[in-house]
């Protein structure tokens, strides 16, 4: 029985004036080429990226540089979301997303959960080793990772996820997911790798 190997890579940084609708900046397209740079050595079965355009880009970048023909599908449960209101960050978000509610919140935390039970799963009995590449955002990837640890609903604020860096889990046979990095940016010459 083969293993599930989940790559979760950051959108690049982007023009943030023009808010989600913002494309990748030089930067941006910079950090996606050195993480499909990156990449290459994987055998990459799937892509599936948030529909925001900074994502989507992201993601093309890594196809194209990957040269291969692969199965490619965005899902809107990985658009950029607040899965957690935590008392350390409650006066920030106030502040700067005034807009987001605990219903946003609480719809955030359920679709990422829906999507980590259908994608964090162990392969069938027969199947090779497979690798599904994902690209979203901060929040989603944190998240996401930190259901893969167990670490409870409010941890991803305890982790950072600079853009186009790279996150590995691996789901054994028996469907335990490993942590394998988190916020891996050797790939990226350190003049271009941001945060913000």
């Amino acid at each position: 029985m083969g293993r599930h190997w989940i790559t979760l890579v950051r959108h690049g940084q982007y023009d943030k004036e023009f808010g989600d609708s913002g494309g990748l900046n030089d930067t941006g397209r910079l950090q996606a080429m050195a993480a499909g740079d990156a990449l290459k050595p994987l055998r990459v079965d799937v892509i599936v990226s948030s529909p925001i355009l900074r994502a989507e880009q992201t993601a093309q970048i890594i196809a194209e540089k990957l040269a291969e023909e692969m199965p490619y599908a965005t899902d809107p449960r990985l658009e950029e979301c607040v899965p957690s209101l935590t008392r350390r960050y409650v006066d920030w978000f106030a502040q700067n997303r005034p807009n987001l509610t605990r219903d946003k919140v609480s719809i955030c935390a359920q679709m990422l959960f829906e999507f980590y039970a259908d994608v964090f799963q162990p392969l069938r009995e027969d199947d090779p080793d497979r690798h599904t590449l994902i690209v979203g955002h901060g929040n989603v990837i944190r998240y996401l990772v930190s259901l893969a640890m167990e670490a409870g609903d409010d941890a991803w604020t305890n982790m950072l996820v600079y853009h186009c860096s790279i996150c590995r889990v691996v789901i054994d046979p028996e469907g335990h997911p490993m942590i394998m990095s988190v916020n891996d940016q050797s790939h990226i010459a350190p003049e271009f790798r941001s945060e913000q």
